[in-house]
């Protein structure tokens, strides 16, 4: 076996090689951010892509037989080279689409800081959520009159709420419990939107009148604008938190799935 994949790839034009060593890197990716991170299709997919792109190194002698062979798979394969091409264009639109907008700055005191969930290590946040933390603390420091809705609800793999875990956190850089609020049930930005609204609501407040700052990161912000808005937010706005460098294909894939998502059932 070993032999035979030494000999294979020796044979390999340069470009091939390129393929291979993209297909392996996408495989690593996936296999090391699930060693310390919650699985989800934006962690996933990209080992999907690698061993499809290794697999037709493998498989590339018999592709060609059966391309020059069969009309009928030489017919499929061009589209299947169609849809691949079309489906890389939109993504690449996409993530364009993502890295151009411009958000309207926060310029009045928010009533509400909202800050979304991204996912707990055990009990601990995650570094997106870490980041959104500090952002949410930053402007809690700068507005002191605002309260804070920490909502999420627990996940795979985590013992404790998302809510929890980052209300915990804000009390250990000092700030105060009375200022946190708990949404502690959704699971996506949709239940985020919802059961906030929700909450405010039981308090005898509005989300058509209060003034909400929405803390996410910046590949969601946008996604999570357009919720709100549907939702009926009528005044909110998002602050962006960073996004590890680290993570950003996975979280572009994930976020593309999303708005496919979102769009086809009119959320956004």
């Amino acid at each position: 076996m070993l032999k035979a994949l030494s000999t294979r790839l020796r044979q390999l034009s340069r470009v091939e090689r390129l393929q291979a060593l993209i297909g392996l890197a996408l495989v690593l990716d996936t296999a090391i951010l699930t060693a310390y991170s919650n699985l989800n299709i934006g962690v996933a997919l990209p080992s999907f892509m690698g061993l499809g792109l290794l697999g037709l190194l493998w498989a590339k002698p018999c592709i060609q037989h059966w391309r020059a062979t069969r009309p009928w798979f030489a017919h499929c394969w061009r589209l299947g080279q169609i849809a691949c091409a079309l489906w890389l264009a939109s993504f690449v639109m996409f993530v364009t689409m993502l890295l151009n907008t411009t958000l309207t700055p926060l310029q009045q005191a928010p009533d509400y800081i909202l800050v979304l969930g991204a996912g707990l290590h055990g009990d601990k946040p995650s570094l997106m959520l870490y980041n959104r933390l500090d952002t949410a603390f930053e402007l809690a420091q700068r507005y002191p009159k605002a309260r804070l809705i920490v909502s999420g609800g627990q996940g795979n793999r985590e013992i404790t709420s998302e809510a929890l875990a980052m209300r915990n956190d804000l009390l250990v850089r000092g700030m105060a419990d009375t200022r946190i609020l708990q949404e502690n049930q959704s699971h996506d930005t949709v239940e985020n939107i919802a059961f906030t609204r929700a909450l405010l609501e039981q308090r005898g407040e509005s989300v058509t009148t209060q003034q909400i700052a929405i803390v996410t990161n910046d590949f969601h912000a946008l996604r999570a604008l357009r919720l709100a808005q549907h939702a009926g937010y009528t005044h909110c706005l998002v602050v962006p938190a960073p996004t590890p460098y680290s993570i950003m294909l996975n979280v572009w894939l994930r976020e593309y799935l999303s708005w496919a998502k979102a769009s086809l059932v009119g959320d956004i």
